[in-house]
């Protein structure tokens, strides 16, 4: 027998029915893996054995390294799935932190007013002789603690799916002037007591009327106004307009400051939860809270900024034609 014209020896390794496997050493004693496959055959009358021989020396090499290989996968998904583990339990805490940080965020918004007013009742007592700007005191803390206890019912959204949200016809230019009232205390009293000078103009022209969530309505709002104040270190106007937009389909809603303004890299960012340029203060839940009531609220967010001369937050919201029908109670916010 020859193979590639050299001498070698033939051991037959294995037998199975009309296939063997030999190995077949040539010289410098080195080991091939051979295939024989043969079958009997008939000349003229005459029985023939008739052999194909195959070099299946690398095939076997393949395997071999196949079966490492699959042994090394087999240890890496075993480390993997350890991984794995170790990734869940860590988003875990990555939510438990944001939802922590979400209340904490909103807790502070709401307490904001709270303490405003609370503080502004006793450093000036004779207001209490004034009963309708206590009332006005008064209802506007209500419902800075109203809106704080529907944050803490929100926080069942972390552990089950999201309830759809409770919509209400809503006034929006009286919103905007709730907003602005609950607010006073943090954008005027103690603005004042740092001696910065912060005025906030409205311009709202028509009842216009969004079906929306009130609470997180109003949320929106106030974020909008803590962050034109925090960019506003040396006194400025904040300009809250509310109008219907040229299509005649939606209403806007436009809170300008005369601030520091972001630069364009920041103005692309400032929306994405946890992003933030106040490294000690800020959390990086404001803007983001505000896209995320507008989203659900099937509107549009827009934010245009200039360096050294403010920023605009545009909201787009559906326009709701509002009629009072049999059944409906019309809520109007004071």
């Amino acid at each position: 027998m020859n193979m590639s014209g050299k001498k070698h020896k033939v051991k037959i390794a294995a037998k199975s029915g009309k296939r063997s496997r030999v190995s077949a050493e040539q010289k410098k004693n080195r080991i091939r893996d051979v295939q024989i496959n043969y079958q009997a055959i008939n000349i003229a009358g005459r029985k023939y054995i008739q052999s194909i021989l195959k070099d299946i020396t690398e095939h076997k090499k393949l395997l071999e390294r196949l079966k490492d290989s699959n042994e090394h996968l087999q240890k890496t998904l075993t480390e993997q799935k350890r991984t794995h583990k170790e990734v869940v339990r860590h988003e875990r805490l990555m939510a438990l932190g944001q939802m922590i940080s979400g209340v904490v965020h909103d807790f502070n918004n709401a307490l904001g007013p709270i303490l405003g007013y609370s503080n502004l009742l006793i450093n000036k007592p004779e207001i209490l002789d004034n009963k309708k700007e206590l009332i006005k005191i008064l209802t506007d803390m209500h419902t800075a603690a109203t809106d704080a206890s529907k944050s803490v019912r929100r926080m069942k959204d972390f552990y089950k799916p999201a309830d759809p949200l409770e919509l209400e016809m809503l006034n929006i230019g009286d919103a905007i002037k709730n907003a602005v009232s609950i607010t006073q205390s943090y954008w005027k009293e103690e603005a004042e007591k740092k001696g910065i000078n912060i005025r906030v103009k409205t311009d709202i022209k028509d009842a216009l009327w969004a079906k929306v969530n009130g609470s997180l309505f109003r949320e929106s709002l106030m974020n909008l106004i803590f962050n034109a104040v925090e960019a506003m270190p040396r006194g400025g106007t904040i300009i809250i307009q509310c109008y219907i937009h040229e299509s005649g389909e939606g209403v806007v809603i436009e809170v300008r400051d005369t601030g520091t303004g972001m630069k364009e890299n920041v103005r692309l960012h400032c929306i994405e939860l946890f992003f933030t340029t106040k490294k000690k203060s800020g959390a990086g839940l404001g803007l983001a809270m505000v896209h995320g009531f507008v989203l659900r609220s099937k509107g549009s967010l827009d934010i245009q900024s200039i360096p050294g001369r403010g920023t605009s937050v545009i909201i787009h919201l559906p326009l709701a034609r509002h009629e009072k029908h049999e059944g409906m109670e019309e809520k109007t916010l004071k």
